[in-house]
């Protein structure tokens, strides 16, 4: 593929953690930005639509890969810094617990949220919805937790898009969840994903 003035490159790997599976060579002089997602949570907790953007082109993205190609590669260290900082939270350590018992019923169903500020699950608690039969064929972002039968309502849970930018908003954390959620590894092989 190629780009042109003003794409952008590595944003799969920057939000869902993926592995890179591309290789960038500049075939003439350019001018690079290079942005980590510190500054990137910045700039969508002041702009959230640009999260949006962001989200759009990785599904595209994500669509037209091999999804074979596209599985997490995190680094031991990575994995266990993650696994060890979701046991605290789990417990009640280093990070207080959310106000709603929705939003606690969403961190104990989505483990990865113990990882993101309580922001993050309150924002999903209160802008989203249960994945219930009415919500079939809306647009916005299914998330399906690792355990089926962990959330009280359903199997999944279910963020409009109409409520995609305040909920980015609200918390820029939540990218990361939203775009793994784009990705091969939501529910099925037939499950597709619409934002």
């Amino acid at each position: 593929a190629e780009v042109k003035a003003g794409d952008w490159f590595g944003e799969i790997s920057l939000l869902t953690g993926y592995a890179a599976t591309a290789t960038v060579r500049a075939t003439s002089p350019i001018e690079m930005a290079v942005v980590d997602s510190a500054d990137l949570r910045g700039v969508i907790g002041l702009v959230p639509s640009v999260g949006e953007q962001l989200l759009d082109k990785v599904l595209i993205r994500l669509h037209a890969r091999d999804s074979a190609q596209l599985r997490p590669r995190e680094r031991l260290l990575t994995r266990i810094t993650g696994a060890a900082r979701r046991r605290a939270a789990s417990v009640g350590f280093g990070r207080p617990a959310p106000d709603s018992l929705r939003a606690r019923q969403l961190e104990s169903a989505f483990p990865d949220l113990l990882e993101l500020p309580v922001a993050a699950a309150e924002a999903l608690a209160d802008l989203g919805v249960p994945d219930l039969p009415e919500t079939s064929g809306s647009d916005g972002i299914r998330l399906v937790p690792p355990n089926r039968n962990s959330l009280p309502e359903g199997d999944a849970w279910f963020l409009p898009r109409h409520r995609l930018a305040e909920a980015l908003g609200r918390s820029p954390h939540l990218l990361h969840l939203l775009a793994r959620h784009l990705g091969p590894e939501r529910d099925s092989p037939d499950a597709e994903a619409q934002i």
